[in-house]
């Protein structure tokens, strides 16, 4: 498949350095039509159906098995950040490639993150909260997109899909892809050894440790026959709270009953906390078996080089070893809880970062979104955009930051999408309805490691006179992640109202198109509520 090709061929520094890195955008539950949106309603339902259907549906095309053996790369994340670049908003890399070339541009699309959503959260929780601003937390729109989800048809079992939206607009064209896995069941997850890492320090009274506790106790309930779990506490006198037991099923009553019994009273020793943790992961490793490592914290502890170096070291696949992945849960209420601490160690770790802030979101996010926070579907996803001659990326909106850092390949969740959303132009004459527009993807197995790849072969008079409901949702987020960002950053009221009354323009226009969609029902309320603080 060409998309294997272009890794082979392309898979070097320099070509990362070249790739071009469109509106970063994230990964969303697109087989779950329940929204995070726990924080508005309190529980967020059961799961939706899958729609979208052969007429008006995206187009889509399935996965393809490739022979190539497995490499043992590592999945995903950005666990050094060693560019030095700051925090992007929505980078892009500008480069020779934005000219129009006598050849058609190949793009790499490039995420910044594709499991993290804690700052759809926070600013949401900052919104509805009266605060004046999101104070330290940056608002990045992968994060948005990653937290609300879409509606894409899952992929045949053990694939991944690819799916295409495009539209004309602002005198350019929108295109969105959706690389998406296929849906499995929670009797059909391998079983999962869980080991949680638990900060009990005198910083997580109150709030912060009953939040904890019912972050653990929805985790509790999705544990089945099988499964093992300890419980490890950043105490550095006593760290083992309970060693690895295997569970009876759901709410084992060992595990319910350390879970109660804790209290805020501990050190704050990360680096003991993990030492610990990884000694019980590592002891009864099993490849066919998912180990996780889960921490749950305010953000009070610090993360040194070396903590995410072990991290790091854990997460990588390869030579027979899965890894085991570290997903950070920060917990307790807007404007006291610290991020830094989270997004450090889920990105080495290759794992979700979330963020709890009530006890329906913690039913949520490690509840309802088990898998999703659990398993993969695919490791190492890399895709490429490969356009007509008379398009090219159009050049970043003002708002929008330039960078030249990269991304590394990234995983994509079980029962999950990447979602990419990219604003084209025209370079000399608008591209015929019969110009190519292809879409390759390149992915390992999540389990045995062997390359994989799928692709979709349209043209662009297809993908104009095909459905854009999903596409519509997704440019709606991103206005809507504008318009936080620039309330965040400080921006000044009439400019931030200004962005509030076009994303909310943009999310009437989704509505019509998906009709009763819990996430953009949750956007419009809290895009209310910012224009209602402006005003007042």
């Amino acid at each position: 498949m060409r998309a294997l090709e272009l890794l082979r061929r392309w898979g070097s520094p320099r070509w990362i350095g070249l790739a071009a890195l469109l509106v970063a955008s994230g990964c969303s539950s697109s087989m779950d039509n329940a929204a995070g949106s726990a924080g508005l309603g309190g529980d967020s339902g059961s799961e939706g159906e899958e729609s979208g259907d052969s007429d008006s549906g995206p187009l889509t095309s399935g996965a393809s098995d490739d022979s190539a053996s497995s490499g043992g790369g590592t999945s995903g994340g950005d666990p050094s950040d060693s560019s030095g670049e700051p925090e992007d908003q929505g980078a892009v890399v500008v480069d020779a490639l934005d000219r129009c070339e006598e050849e058609a541009p190949t793009i790499e699309l490039v995420l910044r993150d594709s499991n993290a959503t804690a700052s759809a959260v926070l600013a949401r929780m900052a919104v509805l909260g009266g605060w004046a601003s999101p104070g330290g937390i940056q608002v990045r729109p992968w994060e948005i997109l990653a937290y609300y989800p879409f509606s894409y048809p899952a992929a045949p079992a053990g694939e991944v899909a690819v799916h295409a939206e495009m539209r004309a607009a602002d005198g350019g064209y929108e295109l969105q892809v959706g690389v998406v896995s296929s849906k499995i069941s929670a009797e059909q997850r391998p079983s999962l050894d869980l080991t949680l890492l638990l900060d009990v320090s005198s910083s997580m009274k109150g709030l912060p440790l009953t939040l904890l506790k019912r972050s653990c106790l929805a985790l509790a309930g999705r544990l089945r026959k099988g499964d093992r779990v300890a419980v490890v506490t950043l105490s550095s006198a006593a760290p083992v709270l309970l060693p690895q037991i295997w569970v009876k099923g759901a709410d084992d009553p060992a595990l319910v009953a350390a879970i109660e019994g804790m209290s805020a009273d501990g050190g704050e020793d990360l680096a003991a906390g993990l030492a610990a943790a990884y000694s019980i992961a590592t002891a009864g490793y099993s490849a066919d078996r998912l180990s996780r490592v889960l921490l749950i914290s305010d953000g009070g502890a610090a993360a040194d080089e070396g903590a995410l170096g072990l991290i790091e070291g854990f997460a990588a696949a390869g030579e027979g070893e899965l890894g085991t992945s570290l997903i950070g849960v920060g917990v307790g209420g807007y404007g006291a809880y610290v991020p830094d601490l989270m997004d450090s160690v889920s990105a080495a770790g290759q794992g979700a970062s979330i963020f709890i802030g009530s006890e329906p979101e913690a039913a949520w996010a490690l509840g309802e979104n088990f898998l999703n926070v659990m398993a993969l579907a695919a490791r190492d996803v890399r895709v490429w955009l490969m356009l007509p001659q008379e398009l090219r990326r159009a050049p970043p909106a003002s708002t929008e930051k330039v960078s030249v850092w990269a991304q590394a390949p990234l995983p994509l969740p079980q029962n999950d999408a990447l979602v990419y959303h990219a604003r084209l132009e025209s370079c000399e004459a608008p591209p015929a309805d019969d110009a190519a527009v292809t879409v390759m993807v390149s992915y390992r197995d999540p389990y045995d490691l062997s390359e994989r790849s799928a692709e979709l072969e349209t043209t662009v008079g297809a993908l104009l006179k095909g459905s854009s409901k999903e596409l519509g949702k997704g440019a709606a987020l991103l206005a809507y992640a504008e318009a936080l960002a620039l309330w965040g950053g400080g921006a000044a009221p009439e400019s931030v109202a200004e962005a509030a009354a076009a994303a909310m323009t943009r999310v009437d226009a989704a509505m019509k198109a998906t009709p009763g969609d819990p996430g953009l029902i949750e956007v419009e309320a809290v895009l209310a509520a910012l224009l209602k603080q402006l005003q007042g």
